[in-house]
C-alpha cells in the first residue's frame, strides 16, 4: 500500500510540474515591449512610487553604519496584471541594499500596465531608485 501511495505522489508532482511548466512557457512566450502606446505608470504616479520605495526600503544595520547612498537601476517587467516581474538590478550600491530593492519591487503596489492597441501588454521598464 505504501508503495501505491509513492507512486501516486510522484505522479501528482509530475502532472503539477508539467502544469507550472507549460504556464510558464505561454506567460516567456508573449512579447516583453520596451515602447508602448500608453506607457505603464505606478497607481498614484511615480511620486507615490518613490514614497513606497523610500517609507518601505528595510536597511540593515551594516548598511546604515557604512552610510551608502545613491542611486540603484533596476530593471523589470510590469506584467498585463500590473504586478512586477523578474526584477533584476542593473547597477547596483550596496549588496543588502540591492537584495532589499529587488523585494520590495517584487512586493510593489500593482502599476497600470502599459497598452498596445487598446490591450494591456508586458512592459520591460529600468527605473532609478534614490538611496538615502
Amino acid at each position: 500500500m505504501k508503495g501505491f501511495y509513492l507512486k501516486l505522489m510522484t505522479l501528482m508532482g509530475a502532472v503539477v510540474c508539467i502544469c507550472c511548466l507549460s504556464t510558464q512557457k505561454s506567460i516567456a512566450q508573449e512579447p516583453v515591449y520596451k515602447v508602448t502606446e500608453k506607457a505603464p505608470c505606478p497607481v498614484g504616479g511615480m511620486s507615490a512610487f518613490f514614497e513606497y520605495t523610500e517609507s518601505h526600503l528595510q536597511k540593515t544595520k551594516e548598511v546604515v553604519k557604512k552610510n551608502v547612498s545613491g542611486n540603484v537601476f533596476v530593471r523589470f517587467i510590469i506584467e498585463k496584471d500590473g504586478k512586477i516581474s523578474n526584477v533584476e538590478i542593473v547597477k547596483g550600491l550596496e549588496c543588502d541594499y540591492d537584495t532589499a530593492i529587488v523585494k520590495l519591487l517584487e512586493n510593489a503596489p500593482k502599476w497600470t500596465p502599459g497598452t498596445q492597441q487598446g490591450k494591456p501588454v508586458r512592459v520591460l521598464k529600468t527605473i532609478s531608485i534614490p538611496v538615502r
